[in-house]
Order: C-alpha cells, then sequence, then structure tokens
C-alpha cells in the first residue's frame, strides 16, 4: 500500500510540478528504506504484535519478554520508538508490558497480567489502555466496584468507548457470562 502511494505521489509530481523523476523516485525509496531500518532494532517487538493479532500467546509471550530484555541491555532502542507512533503512549516498553498483560490474560493468568499492566502505568501513567485491560481483569475477577474507576480513567485518558455498560457487555461477549478464570 505504501508502494502504491508513493509511485501515485510521484506522477503526481511529475506530471503537475515538473519535477525529476529519479529524485522523487529516490527519496520515496530512501524514505522506505529508513523506516524499514529505524524497525529493525524493534523486531520483536513487532513480531510479538504480529503474534498477539494471530492470538499465538505462546510466541507473542516470548517475543514481548526477548524484546524487554532487550531494552533493558540497550535503552537508546527505546528512542527509536518517537519515529514510530502508538495510539495511546509512545513509551514502547509500556506498550511491551501492556501486550504482555493481554497474552496472559488470554492465558488465564491474571496475576501476571495484572503485574505487567501496572508496569505498564509506571512507565506512562497516562496509559488508557492499561487502565482497561486492569477494568477488564477486574470485571473477570467479579470486582465491577474497582472495574469502573479503571473504565473511567482510560476514557479520561483518552480511551474510546461508549459507555461503560456497553464495556462490561463487551467483555462478558468475550470471556463469556461463566467466569472461565
Amino acid at each position: 500500500m505504501v508502494i502504491f502511494d508513493i509511485i501515485i505521489i510521484t506522477l503526481v509530481l511529475i506530471y503537475f510540478f515538473k519535477f525529476p523523476a529519479y529524485i522523487l523516485i529516490i527519496s520515496g525509496l530512501l524514505i522506505l528504506l529508513l523506516g524499514r531500518l529505524v524497525n529493525y532494532p524493534l523486531r520483536n517487538f513487532y513480531r510479538g504484535f504480529s503474534a498477539l493479532n494471530k492470538q499465538d500467546w505462546d510466541d507473542a509471550e516470548n517475543f514481548f519478554l526477548t524484546f524487554l530484555k532487550e531494552i533493558e541491555e540497550q535503552p537508546w532502542k527505546k528512542k527509536l520508538m518517537y519515529y514510530n507512533f502508538g495510539n495511546y503512549t509512545s513509551d514502547i516498553d509500556a506498550m511491551a508490558h501492556n501486550n504482555l498483560g493481554l497474552v496472559y490474560l488470554e492465558k488465564g493468568a491474571l496475576d501476571k497480567a495484572e503485574t505487567h499492566l501496572h508496569q505498564a502505568l509506571s512507565i506512562d501513567e497516562k496509559y488508557s489502555k492499561a487502565y482497561y485491560n486492569l477494568a477488564v481483569i477486574r470485571l473477570l475477577q467479579q470486582k465491577p466496584e474497582e472495574a469502573q474507576p479503571l473504565f473511567d480513567k482510560a476514557v479520561e485518558f483518552g480511551f474510546e468507548n461508549s459507555s461503560y455498560d456497553q464495556f462490561v457487555s463487551n467483555v462478558q461477549k468475550v470471556y463469556g457470562e461463566v467466569n472461565r478464570f
């Protein structure tokens, strides 16, 4: 998709603005290549994210744990996230902890999930996804009185959801009426 966009923009600039084609093509390829180079040191994060999307919980767990170890040993990698973007935080280690929380949530290890979500919040105290996921855990633990303030914090810090009732309904839909944990 990105290559298609580069081609269209290049053709428009050549046709309407008489830019030399070779300069535009080289510029587009450099931008594409630099994006790939920046992402390379973050590859275990992106592999974990891909495994998470495929619901391959074991691979996601391994990739995120490996990534967090890399970040600990080479903290300069965290700065590369500024060349990318996150929807709710720019701290890639907070995202990794949140994603590990999701992995453990899906595996039924709620204590481990909660630990990683709290670590995400210790890195970025306004990370709305971590608050949201903690609210999910509280509902699964059948503690709705603790879930609502967490949900409200998630909304306050930018998580978009229609209402608390809709949130409860979604959690029940995804995890079922019966508490499987």
